[in-house]
């Protein structure tokens, strides 16, 4: 179920479905850019600090060294000494933890910016359960961590191998140099060393960050029938809308084909178009559509029209033309005055012709 499961989801995370992943503390995050950033940290602060620490311990162990006869083993004297030992060793030591502190906050907060979840912290009974912690450890993700784990090891022996092998041309001449050119050469080795280690944990921190977040949009993949419950669960039902829509429709074909017999004029195509027009000239500076529609509609007009003794004008290119520009309730447009102007003119004159 779990494999059938996986190959159904076949579709990217939603934004929504993202946010709630980050929202929860699942995001994707590189423990190996955070170590290869910490240890180029270091590096950096032994480079910058190292002189100046070597020199400090220097001069301590210099005046512990002459001044050791003096010293109180008194208990006040010893633990003023422990303060004081401590604090210089916090002088000391306290530029490397500032600036490997800032290392691992920098590359965590620009992998994932600031976030903050407890819920991977919170108790679950399920996590007691030992065939479930079992499975933690035999899964996708505990073997390809047990891979990098391997591959790590097998490249720096393999850098350490390459390194020492290219330092062995020096080895015969060794015996008879002096202590300087061995600190010399010893610590171009080191150096050497480090330089190649670091660029090789940068790659494969650029790869295990790439994976990373591979296997997070992998593990976030969602079903159609995830996607479709997230959007019915975001906008709604799409039956319920569509009915929803279906009755405000006919609310307002309602309430529109009780305006036709308020009307003064329906302008029809003869029978596929139908425009209800209303004008209250000290009301509106021009003419109101109140209702219109085509085909059926149309003809339900046209039949409201005549049973309360609205005119009804046939004009075919001024009925489609107020049907295509003009909504209900709105004025219309004024490339139609003159058009419509003739029909009210034509409305008023049968008017008067039938009262007369």
């Amino acid at each position: 179920m779990a494999e059938q499961s996986a190959q159904e989801r076949t579709e990217q995370a939603t934004p929504k479905k993202l946010q709630k992943a980050r929202g929860e503390g699942q995001v994707s995050k590189s423990t190996e850019l955070n170590s290869v950033a910490v240890l180029f940290a270091a590096v950096l602060a032994i480079w910058a600090f190292g002189e100046m620490s070597m020199e400090q311990l220097g001069d301590l162990m210099r005046l512990v060294w002459v001044r050791a006869p003096e010293i109180d083993v008194g208990e006040v004297a010893t633990r003023k000494g422990a303060i004081a030992g401590f604090a210089f060793l916090g002088l000391v030591v306290g530029p490397y933890m500032v600036v490997l502190l800032l290392a691992g906050l920098s590359v965590n907060i620009a992998q994932v910016g600031f976030v903050v979840s407890g819920k991977s912290i919170q108790p679950k009974l399920g996590k007691l359960n030992p065939i479930k912690g079992l499975g933690r450890f035999v899964n996708k993700r505990a073997l390809m961590d047990l891979f990098k784990s391997l591959a790590k090891i097998g490249i720096m022996g393999g850098i350490g191998v390459w390194t020492v092998r290219g330092f062995l041309g020096h080895a015969p001449g060794l015996a008879n140099s002096d202590l300087h050119h061995l600190l010399a050469l010893t610590s171009e080795l080191i150096g050497t060393l480090v330089i190649r280690v670091l660029i090789a944990l940068v790659i494969l921190a650029i790869l295990d960050f790439a994976f990373q977040r591979y296997q997070l949009a992998e593990d976030l993949k969602m079903t159609r029938q995830e996607i479709k419950d997230e959007l019915k669960e975001t906008e709604g039902d799409p039956h319920l809308k569509s009915r929803i829509r279906r009755i405000q429709q006919e609310m307002s074909r309602r309430r529109m084909m009780k305006a036709v017999p308020d009307a003064g004029v329906v302008v029809t195509n003869p029978t596929h178009y139908a425009v209800a027009l209303k004008y209250d000239a000290p009301k509106c500076p021009a003419p109101i559509v109140v209702a219109k529609g085509i085909d059926l509609l149309a003809l339900r007009i046209r039949e409201i029209a005549e049973e309360a003794g609205v005119p009804i004008v046939e004009d075919q290119p001024t009925a489609r033309a107020l049907y295509s520009t003009t909504e209900v309730g709105e004025s219309i447009p004024r490339d139609l005055y003159g058009a419509v102007a003739e029909i009210l003119a034509l409305v008023y004159r049968r008017k008067k012709a039938a009262s007369s």
